[in-house]
C-alpha cells in the first residue's frame, strides 16, 4: 500500500530508512559481539519506534514483523534466547522484508513479498523456547494509548524538523553559559537538513558566475583596446578634440581599473560561493560504506569462505553524486575479491594462510583526487593464464601479448569478453567482465587501477576527479558550431598534412610517436559537410578506455572552463548538453565515448554509410503482472522495444510470429515453463540469445538452465536492472 499523504509518507521515508539502517549495522554488530548489551538496547529502541510509525501511518505489515523482530531481540535480552546463527539469519530476513514493505508505502512499488511466510519463520524462532510467550499481532491494550503518544511526540519532532528545513532565515540566540548547553546549541545551528534540489540550484547558479566573469574580463579587454587606441588618436587631432580625448583619457583608466577591481572581487565571491556550497552537498563515504558490510557478510555465506571485512576512510567527505554513482562499480570489486580472490579456508590452509581471509575498502581525498581501494590478501593476479585467456579468447595477438609489461597484461581483465563465467548469478561478475567497471567509471572520467602479486593478493583503485561542478575543456569548431572537449580525455593537439593520414584498409590513420592510431572526422561523425579552407587538418589526439584516436576537427580556437547543462541529447548520443562559453556563444560538450563507441573506430567508408540502427526487439515471457511490468519498464527506459508474452506457450506463439534480437523469460509458468520453450526455441535451430530470469538459484537449475539452450541464467534474488541491462549488451553488442 501507498501511503497517501504526501508530506506524512515524506516523513514515513526519512524515518524508516534510518531506523532499518541502525537496525541492520547492529544486527552485523550484535553478530561480531552478542554480548553487546548497549548495542541490544539501541535496536530495542529503533524497532519499537520503526513498529510505532508504521502503525500510526497505517503500514502494517511492516508493524507486524517489526513486532515480531521487536520481541526476538526482547527475549534475547530477557535471557529466553541466545543469538544464535539462525536466529541472525531469520532477523536479517524479517528486516530485509520490512525494508521492501516500506519502500512500497513510500514510492506505491510493489514489494512482492510474503508476510504471512515471514511472520511464520519468525513465530517459529520464538516458539523453540518453551517459556516464550505467543507473540501478540498488535501490542497490549494498556499500551497502546502511550506508545501512540510516544510515537506521536516523535513524529511531529520529525514534522517540526522539516518545517524548520524550509526557513529561509537562521536566527543566531545569545550565548548560554553552560557549557554542555552551548555544545548542543551549536549543534543544533550548525545541522541543517537542505534539499538536495536547492543545492543542485545554488551550484548552477554559481557555474553562472564564473562564466560571467570570464564574459567580464573580455570586457575589460575591451576597454584595454580603447585605451590603446586613445594614446594613438591623441597625436593627430586638433586642440578641441583633444580636450574631449583628454576627458576621455581621465575616464577610460578609472573604468579600468574599477572594472579590474571588480572582476577580481566576482573571481574571490564565485570561488567562495561555489566551495561553501559544494561543502553543502558533501556525504561521508560511511553513507554508502556502511552498506557493504551485509553485502560481503551475505556473499560470504553464500561461498563458504571465511573474511574479515574492514573498512576505513568513512569520515571523509566527498560529492554526494560521486557516492551514488560508484555504489555499483565498488560492490562489483567486492563480489570479485570474494569469489575470485579469497580462497577456501581449506585452500588458504594449505598455502600457510590463515583460514579467514582479508578484505578491506578504504575511502581517500588527496587534492583533487577521489581514491577507493579494494584490498584482499588471496589469490593474486596469475599473470599467464590471464595472457592465455586474452589470446584464446582474440583479445590480444601472441605478439602483442611479447610485448606487453606485467602491469599491461594485468590490465587485459578489464578489457570487454575477458570474463570466463558461463553462468549469471548475484556473485562477482554477474556474468560479466571487470570491464563493466572500467565502463563505468569511464563514464565518469576516472581511472581504474589494479595492483597484484600472485598468492599475495590484489588491490584495486578507482581514482576520480573530486570537483566536477566546473570542467575544463578544448573548445574546437566544427560545422560552423562550438564544441567542447573534456581535458581529461586530451593527450595533445597538433596540425596534420593531407598527405599525413594514409588509408590502410579502408581506415584512415596517422603514425604518432611510434603509435599508429585511427583518424575520425568530427564533422563526419556528427554528419556534417566538411570545410578546410587551409592545406593543414587541426587534430586533437583523445584518449579513451586505453586506446588513443585522433580527431580531425575544423578548428581548434581556445581552452575554457565551463559548466555542463542540461542531461544528454537523446537524439545524438555523441553529445552530452551544452554550455555558454565566456563570450556568450553556445558549445556544445562532447560525449567522447560515444564519439568512438569504445571499442568501433570510424573510417571514411563508415563515415558516409553509417546509419541509425533501429532499437532492438525483446520478447519478455512472465506471468506474474507486477514483475512482467517492472521488468518492461526497466527495459523500455534502455530504448527497448518490447513485446510481452504471458506465459511460455504464449512466449513460443509470439517468437514464432516476429523476429526478436533476445529472449528474456521466466522459468516457472503455466501452460509451458521457460526451460520447455527454451528447448523448442533450440530445436529450431535459431541463435537468438536467451536469458532465463528466475527464483531458482541451485548449482542443478542453473544447469538445467543452460543445458535447455539458455545463454545466461539470472537469480532475481535482490534484482537490479542493471543485472538485466549488462546481460543484454554483452549477448546483443
Amino acid at each position: 500500500m501507498l501511503i497517501e499523504d504526501e508530506e506524512l509518507r515524506s516523513l514515513y521515508k526519512i524515518a524508516s530508512e534510518d531506523h532499518i539502517a541502525k537496525l541492520e549495522q547492529g544486527l552485523l554488530d550484535l553478530e561480531k559481539n552478542p554480548e553487546d548489551q548497549k548495542k541490544l538496547e539501541e535496536l530495542l529502541r529503533c524497532a519499537h519506534s520503526l513498529k510505532g510509525d508504521s502503525r500510526m501511518l497505517g503500514v502494517k505489515d511492516a508493524e507486524t514483523l517489526t513486532h515480531y523482530l521487536e520481541d526476538i531481540l526482547s527475549g534475547v535480552k530477557q535471557g529466553k534466547h541466545q543469538f544464535s546463527p539462525t536466529i541472525f539469519e531469520a532477523l536479517f530476513m524479517g528486516l530485509d522484508t520490512v525494508k521492501k514493505i516500506a519502500h512500497e508505502a513510500v514510492t506505491g512499488e510493489p514489494a512482492n513479498v510474503s508476510v504471512f511466510h515471514v511472520s511464520a519463520e519468525l513465530m517459529a524462532v520464538l516458539s523453540e523456547n518453551e517459556n516464550q510467550q505467543e507473540p501478540a499481532v498488535l501490542p497490549e491494550i494498556t499500551f497502546v494509548q502511550d506508545d501512540q503518544q510516544d510515537d506521536l511526540t516523535a513524529l511531529l519532532a520529525l514534522a517540526q524538523e522539516q518545517v524548520e528545513e524550509k526557513e529561509v532565515e537562521v536566527k543566531k540566540t545569545k550565548p548560554i553559559v553552560t557549557a554542555t548547553e552551548t555544545e548542543l546549541k551549536t549543534e543544533q545551528l550548525d545541522t541543517v537538513r537542505i534539499e538536495l534540489s536547492k543545492i543542485d540550484a545554488l551550484l548552477q547558479y554559481t557555474g553562472e558566475i564564473a562564466v560571467a566573469q570570464q564574459r567580464l574580463s573580455k570586457q575589460l579587454e575591451l576597454v584595454r583596446n580603447l585605451s590603446q587606441l586613445w594614446e594613438e588618436l591623441i597625436t593627430d587631432k586638433g586642440k578641441q578634440q583633444e580636450l574631449v580625448l583628454n576627458r576621455i583619457g581621465e575616464i577610460l583608466p578609472k573604468l579600468q581599473t574599477n572594472l579590474d577591481n571588480d572582476s577580481s572581487k566576482l573571481r574571490v565571491i564565485a570561488d567562495q560561493l561555489g566551495q561553501s556550497i559544494r561543502e553543502l552537498q558533501l556525504l561521508p563515504f560511511s553513507t554508502i560504506f556502511n552498506l557493504f558490510p551485509r553485502t560481503v557478510r551475505d556473499i560470504v555465506k553464500s561461498q563458504n569462505k571465511e573474511v574479515n571485512f574492514t573498512i576505513t576512510g568513512g569520515e571523509n567527505l566527498v560529492d554526494r553524486k560521486v557516492l551514488e554513482e560508484i555504489k555499483a562499480p565498488i560492490t562489483h570489486l567486492l563480489r570479485n575479491a570474494i569469489d575470485h580472490g579469497i580462497e577456501t579456508p581449506e585452500e588458504r590452509i594449505a598455502m600457510g594462510k590463515a583460514p579467514t581471509g582479508n578484505i578491506s575498502l578504504e575511502g581517500k581525498v588527496q587534492g583533487n583526487e577521489i581514491i577507493i581501494e579494494v584490498l584482499d590478501d588471496g589469490r593474486g593476479l596469475d599473470t599467464e593464464n590471464i595472457g592465455r585467456v586474452a589470446v584464446a579468447r582474440g583479445i590480444v595477438t601472441p605478439a602483442e601479448l611479447a610485448l606487453m609489461t606485467k602491469e599491461e597484461v594485468q590490465s587485459l581483465i578489464f578489457r570487454p569478453g575477458f570474463s570466463t563465467k558461463t553462468e549469471v548469478s548475484e556473485i562477482s561478475g554477474r556474468g560479466v567482465g571487470l570491464d563493466v567497471v572500467k565502463d563505468m567509471i569511464d563514464r565518469l572520467q576516472g581511472q581504474v587501477r589494479v595492483e597484484s602479486q600472485i598468492g599475495i593478493g590484489s588491490v584495486f583503485r578507482l581514482i576520480l576527479r573530486a570537483d566536477r561542478t566546473i570542467t575544463p575543456i578544448l573548445v574546437i569548431k566544427s560545422g560552423g558550431n562550438f564544441y567542447g572537449l573534456p581535458i581529461d580525455y586530451v593527450v595533445t593537439s597538433l596540425l596534420l598534412k593531407p598527405e599525413e593520414v594514409v588509408i590502410v584498409g579502408d581506415r584512415p590513420q596517422i603514425i604518432w610517436q611510434g603509435e599508429n592510431l585511427p583518424v575520425s572526422f568530427l564533422a563526419d561523425i556528427l554528419q556534417q559537410h566538411r570545410n578546410f579552407r587551409d592545406k593543414v587538418y587541426p587534430c586533437v589526439i583523445v584518449q579513451t578506455n586505453g586506446s588513443k584516436h585522433s580527431l580531425i576537427v575544423e578548428a581548434i580556437t581556445d581552452y575554457q572552463e565551463v559548466q555542463l547543462k542540461g542531461g544528454n541529447l537523446i537524439k545524438a548520443p555523441q553529445l552530452l548538453g551544452t554550455t555558454l562559453l565566456s563570450d556568450g556563444s553556445i558549445c556544445y560538450m562532447l560525449n567522447v565515448l560515444e564519439l568512438f563507441g569504445g571499442k568501433k573506430h570510424y573510417s571514411f567508408k563508415e563515415s558516409f554509410t553509417a546509419q541509425e540502427k533501429p532499437p532492438l526487439q525483446v520478447l519478455l515471457v512472465e506471468d506474474s503482472l507486477p514483475i512482467r511490468t517492472q521488468l518492461r519498464r526497466i527495459l523500455e527506459k534502455d530504448g527497448y522495444t518490447v513485446t510481452v508474452a504471458v506465459d511460455g506457450l504464449d512466449g513460443l506463439q509470439k517468437f514464432q510470429e516476429n523476429r526478436y534480437d533476445v529472449i528474456v523469460s521466466d522459468v516457472e509458468m503455466p501452460n509451458l515453463n521457460g526451460m520447455e520453450m527454451t528447448q523448442r526455441i533450440r530445436s529450431a535451430n535459431t541463435k537468438v540469445p536467451i536469458i532465463l530470469v528466475t527464483t531458482l538459484a541451485k548449482s542443478q537449475d542453473r544447469e538445467r538452465g543452460l543445458k535447455a539452450g539458455a545463454n545466461a541464467y539470472i537469480t532475481k534474488g535482490d534484482f537490479d536492472q542493471s543485472l538485466l541491462l549488462d546481460t543484454i549488451r554483452r549477448l546483443v553488442p
